[in-house]
């Protein structure tokens, strides 16, 4: 007995020595941060600075005190009065001095106050008897489920879980890039062609400046940590290939870090359903995500989305752990995965209000004082690089969205049926002209009559709706991980409502976090054979959502690359020009394409092949969103005697999908 009371001693010793070695740790990284800050504040540049007056002189001469734009408060709003009156690069330059001085005082306050919030893992025997008794009675209700609660298999469950998501996302990342990834590619990690200069001779390759990977946001569409990830991934690739020019890309290096975090980001799940104490839960959340065709199509997208997903468990799953043993490990992978998520995706910030506010309210609750000094703390170290790092956004955003450049979707009924069927299956509502394109729709799935897919789509919405009912009674996990992402989700709605902001369904994809565990755990609290009723559920599941799934896996959404091999198969020294939807993505994969923007145009590029004598080729792609935008084009083209039809391309949408012209009377 004396031996082992010293040995408890000795252990609880080193336990402390421990804590305190990654406190002092912590303090000097926060130390390291204030020196960097300060070195930023001290040594420049300045949002003053002459490059930086000379931009506003140039762009907005009327402006009689250029200097008053730096100004923190003035700066914020410049784009908004005066709209693209500076570059990234002035943007970078005034955005990370302020951000530095913020980053500062945050150092400053958290080391002042360090002994109030830094964690030391006590947690009182009664709290810990409350957690434990929770999960005991959480676990397992069958023999089955029981069998479960044994780690190995779990984490095989998890594993094959993982293989079967990898196997169904590796064949979309060859896919040609679609319409926003080309620009997010072209403008922060890849570059573009340009007109040549005088004196040269043809299109020349800009590759994209680090101040545009790392700042340049005037359209609001820079998921900042994926652009630096895919341009690091791409630069890798282009060093294992040796051939490879600076105008070369690829399109499997550019998603590499989507589907990374798409496939990780399951394992996640599941050990989020582990936390709830009802190992089942994990399991199926995990299944339902690895089969889901919304995750499946964006984990395989070289956008933010799956990365912020992957972000947004991991701060959950550290917030959770958090919350119940208050250890610093698990604060900082809570703000590790916080700052992720809002770097991946600014439409995230919900997300951050909402778990916060529950975790807020946990705290207040059960009466932790220590719990909430630190969960501000942990969010104020997020802060750090989130505010460093995104501050030059702040003002491109706010003139984007105050000059109306955005598509603004009311949130009607016919939105919300949209972000049902996203939830429920992936796909859209109602994807029209059916005969335009090779993807489908929940009108589509659905037929004239309410069949097996209506039952399986409303059943799982069901199923989320009984989760979330179930989750406050729940433990700390259920309620954060389910609750907190619903009240993210309804917070995003509510403002896009007010405010009229951007409001499309993929900024609600990390809705599909709380579908997947509230189904898991509404299957699993039916108390009848749970694990079966798991299973069931998630053969169910994938059975009911196989075509849109084998869709996404199978068919590009929007063919660029496709179109123009076709074109250059037949004649490689054809003369190309394009119009309407997506023209300038199309340089990417087309570089000596001619965008052309008025009848003229066709004209001169007929000329120019009689001359060269090449034949001409014309393509577009929207049927009838380019007639739209581009009449005289249309009827120049498509109605004129000088071309005849020569293949279309289908994509996923009528207006990704390409038609193609051909000089007459070239022979097919």
């Amino acid at each position: 007995m004396f031996y082992r009371t010293e040995t408890d001693h000795q252990e609880a010793e080193e336990v402390i020595h421990s804590r305190e070695r990654a406190h002092r740790i912590l303090q000097v990284v926060l130390l390291l941060v204030f020196i960097g800050a300060f070195a930023k504040l001290y040594s420049g540049p300045l949002p003053w600075s002459k490059s930086v007056i000379q931009r506003i002189v140039k762009e907005a001469p009327e402006i009689q005190n250029p200097k008053s734009v730096t100004e923190f408060g003035n700066w914020l709003k410049c784009e908004v009065q005066h709209p693209k009156i500076l570059r990234a690069k002035e943007h970078g330059m005034i955005g990370t001095f302020y951000g530095a001085g913020i980053a500062l005082g945050i150092v400053v306050v958290l080391l002042l106050t360090s002994r109030w919030w830094l964690p030391h893992g006590e947690l009182e025997g009664q709290e810990r008897a409350v957690e434990e008794e929770a999960d005991a009675e959480n676990a397992g209700d069958t023999g089955f489920a029981k069998l479960l609660s044994a780690r190995p298999i779990f984490y095989v469950l998890m594993v094959a879980a993982m293989a079967a998501g990898a196997w169904l996302r590796m064949p979309a990342m060859s896919h040609s890039l679609w319409n926003d990834e080309e620009y997010a590619m072209r403008r922060f990690a890849h570059g573009e062609w340009k007109a040549p200069d005088e004196g040269q001779r043809g299109k020349q390759f800009e590759a994209v400046e680090w101040n545009e990977t790392l700042f340049e946001n005037h359209n609001g569409n820079n998921h900042l940590l994926h652009s630096l990830l895919s341009r690091v991934s791409l630069s890798a690739w282009r060093l294992i290939n040796k051939d490879a020019k600076p105008s070369d890309f690829n399109e499997t290096a550019l998603r590499l870090p989507s589907l990374l975090a798409g496939v990780l980001t399951i394992a996640l799940l599941a050990m989020l359903g582990w936390e709830f104490g009802l190992p089942w839960v994990g399991v199926g959340a995990g299944w339902m995500l690895a089969l889901h065709p919304w995750h499946v199509r964006y984990a395989a997208e070289a956008k933010g989305y799956s990365l912020c997903l992957f972000f947004i468990c991991l701060a959950l799953l550290g917030l959770v752990r958090a919350l119940r043993h208050h250890e610093l490990k698990h604060w900082l992978l809570f703000a590790i995965g916080e700052a992720g998520f809002l770097l991946s995706f600014g439409g995230a910030i919900y997300v951050a209000i909402g778990i916060n506010a529950v975790a807020l309210i946990e705290c207040m609750v059960k009466r932790q004082p220590r719990r909430i000094a630190a969960l501000i703390a942990f969010n104020l170290i997020a802060a750090i690089p989130v505010i460093w790092w995104t501050l030059p956004s702040v003002p491109q955003m706010a003139g984007f969205l105050s000059h109306g450049y955005s598509n603004n979707l009311r949130p009607d009924s016919g939105w919300i049926y949209d972000l049902g069927s996203h939830l429920a299956a992936g796909i859209m509502q109602i994807n029209a002209d059916s005969t335009e394109h090779i993807g489908t729709s929940w009108e589509q799935m659905r037929g004239p009559s309410f069949d097996a897919t209506s039952i399986l789509g409303w059943g799982v919405l069901f199923l989320a709706f009984l989760g979330f009912i179930v989750a406050p009674f729940e433990n700390v996990a259920a309620r954060v991980s389910i609750l907190g992402l619903t009240i993210a989700g309804g917070l995003s709605l509510w403002h896009a409502h007010v405010q009229n902001h951007p409001n499309l369904a993929m900024y609600y994809i990390y809705l599909l976090i709380p579908l997947a565990l509230a189904c898991g755990l509404a299957a699993v609290r039916f108390q009848v054979f749970p694990a079966v009723l798991v299973l069931v559920l998630v053969g169910l599941y994938g059975i009911g959502t196989q075509k849109p799934r084998s869709i996404f896996v199978n068919h590009d959404r929007q063919p660029i690359r496709q179109t123009v091999e076709a074109i250059y198969e037949k004649k490689p020294e054809a003369l190309t020009g394009v119009f309407g939807v997506s023209d300038r993505q199309s340089q990417s994969y087309d570089p000596d394409v001619t965008i052309l923007e008025k009848a003229g145009d066709v004209d001169a590029l007929l000329a120019r092949g009689k001359t060269e004598a090449r034949p001409v080729f014309v393509y577009f792609a929207g049927l009838r969103e380019s007639a739209h935008r581009s009449p005289d084009l249309m009827k120049r083209v498509a109605q004129s005697p000088d071309f005849v039809h020569f293949k279309d391309m289908k994509g996923l949408e009528a207006m990704f999908s390409y038609h193609i012209y051909v000089q007459a009377p070239i022979v097919r």
